[in-house]
């Protein structure tokens, strides 16, 4: 859906041959996955390599199982 490969990660800066994410949004995306808060609607941005800026809006509900250790999020995503 975005063009990013399956082998990039979030925690790269550049990714797909000079795909730039912005940082700080990603930052704060990285803050709240750490901390395993939920989030609304949060958009972060990246520059493709032919300059144009992309746009992607998150959802993400921490998931526990039943002795409270934590499995995952529950996501939502478009651009």
């Amino acid at each position: 859906m975005l063009g990013i490969r399956v082998n990039d990660t979030l925690d790269k800066t550049r990714v797909d041959q000079g795909t730039l994410w912005n940082d700080a949004e990603r930052k704060i995306l990285e803050a709240n996955l750490a901390a395993r808060r939920p989030f609304l609607d949060f958009v972060y941005s990246r520059t493709n390599p032919d300059g144009s800026r992309q746009y992607l809006m998150v959802s993400g509900e921490p998931m526990f199982d039943s002795s409270g250790r934590f499995t995952g999020y529950a996501e939502s995503a478009r651009t």
